[in-house]
C-alpha cells in the first residue's frame, strides 16, 4: 500500500512539473510573436493608406478633353480607378441614329434605282412637228384661195350685202369653210405637239432632279459613313485615378469636359487591394508552442481505490 502512494506522488510531481514547462513555452512564443504581429498591422495600414490615397505618390498628373453629345454620356465620376481601355463617353445613343437615317438614306436610293430602270417610250417628235407643218401649210393656201377668189370677184362686199348672189355666196362659203377647216386641224397639230413637248420636258426635268436628289443622297451616305467613323466610344488611354471633372460651356459640338487624371506607369502600376495572407486576425495560427521531445503528456494511469 505504501510503494502504490509513493508511486502516485511521483507521478503527481512530474505531471506539475510538466504543466509549469508547457505555461512557461506558451508565454515565451507569446512574447517572440508580438512584435511581428505588429509589423504585420503596419504592413496593412500603409497599404490601405495607398489605395485610398486620391494622389499615388507613383502617378503623373495629367488632363484629357472630352467632346460629348449630353452629359448623360460621361460614364465615370470623380474618384473612380479607370483602366486602360475603359468606356469614358458612351455614344451608343447618337450613334444609333445615324444608323437609323443610313437605311432610311439606303432605302430611298434604291427606290431611286429601281424607277431609273422602267424604260420610258419616247414621243416622236419629228412627226409631230412635220404634221403642224403641213397643216399650217394648208391652212396657208386656204386662206390665199380665199383671198384669190375675192380679189378675182367682180362683186364688192356692198354688193355682196345688198344683191341676191347664190352661187357667189356658195363660192364663199365653201372658201370660208376650207380655211377654218384648216386653221382647226393646225390648232389641234400644234395643240399636240405642245402636250408632247411638255410631257417630255417634265420628265427631263424629273430626271434631273432624280439624278441630282441621287447624287445628294449618295452624299449623304458618305457623311454619315465618316461621321460613324468617328462617332466611337472614347475609351480611356491611360491606367489612372479621376482627380476632378470640370465642364465647359456646350458649343455647337456638344458638351465640353476636361478630366484631371493620375496616370500610373507600367513600372508604377495602380496599387492592388491589400492581401489578407498575412493578416493575424484573419489568417490561422502559425506559430503554436511545440512541445519538447520526451515532455508529451503522460497517458491516465491514476488507479482506481476500489482496485
Amino acid at each position: 500500500m505504501s510503494l502504490l502512494t509513493n508511486r502516485k506522488g511521483r507521478l503527481l510531481n512530474i505531471l506539475k512539473l510538466l504543466s509549469m514547462s508547457c505555461a512557461l513555452l506558451t508565454l515565451m512564443s507569446a512574447c517572440r510573436s508580438q512584435p511581428k504581429t505588429k509589423a504585420n498591422s503596419k504592413t496593412q495600414a500603409a497599404d490601405l493608406a495607398a489605395v485610398n490615397s486620391p494622389v499615388p505618390s507613383a502617378a503623373t498628373s495629367t488632363k484629357l478633353q472630352l467632346t460629348l453629345d449630353s452629359p448623360e454620356s460621361l460614364r465615370v465620376q470623380q474618384g473612380d480607378l479607370i483602366v486602360k481601355g475603359q468606356i469614358l463617353v458612351d455614344r451608343a445613343a447618337p450613334r444609333q441614329q445615324l444608323l437609323n437615317r443610313r437605311q432610311k438614306v439606303q432605302d430611298e436610293v434604291a427606290l431611286i434605282a429601281a424607277t431609273g430602270e422602267i424604260p420610258s417610250t419616247p414621243a416622236n417628235t419629228a412627226v409631230l412637228r412635220e404634221q403642224v407643218a403641213q397643216a399650217r401649210e394648208q391652212a396657208r393656201l386656204a386662206e390665199v384661195a380665199l383671198k384669190d377668189y375675192l380679189a378675182k370677184s367682180p362683186y364688192t362686199d356692198f354688193a355682196r350685202q345688198t344683191l341676191s348672189l347664190p352661187e357667189e355666196e356658195k363660192q364663199l362659203a365653201r372658201l370660208q369653210a376650207a380655211k377654218a377647216n384648216a386653221k382647226a386641224q393646225l390648232d389641234q397639230a400644234i395643240a399636240q405637239l405642245q402636250t408632247i413637248e411638255s410631257v417630255q420636258n417634265t420628265r427631263q426635268q424629273v430626271q434631273s432632279d432624280v439624278v441630282s436628289k441621287k447624287q445628294q443622297l449618295l452624299q449623304e451616305l458618305k457623311t454619315i459613313e465618316t461621321q460613324l467613323e468617328a462617332l466611337q466610344d472614347i475609351l480611356s488611354p491611360h491606367d489612372a485615378i479621376v482627380q476632378g471633372i470640370e465642364w465647359k460651356e456646350n458649343g455647337k459640338n456638344g458638351y465640353k469636359a476636361e478630366l484631371a487624371l493620375a496616370v500610373h506607369s507600367s513600372a508604377n502600376p495602380i496599387p492592388l487591394l491589400p492581401s489578407t495572407a498575412n493578416d493575424p486576425l484573419l489568417s490561422p495560427p502559425t506559430n503554436l508552442p511545440v512541445v519538447p521531445p520526451g515532455l508529451e503528456p503522460l497517458p491516465d494511469t491514476s488507479v482506481n481505490p476500489g482496485n
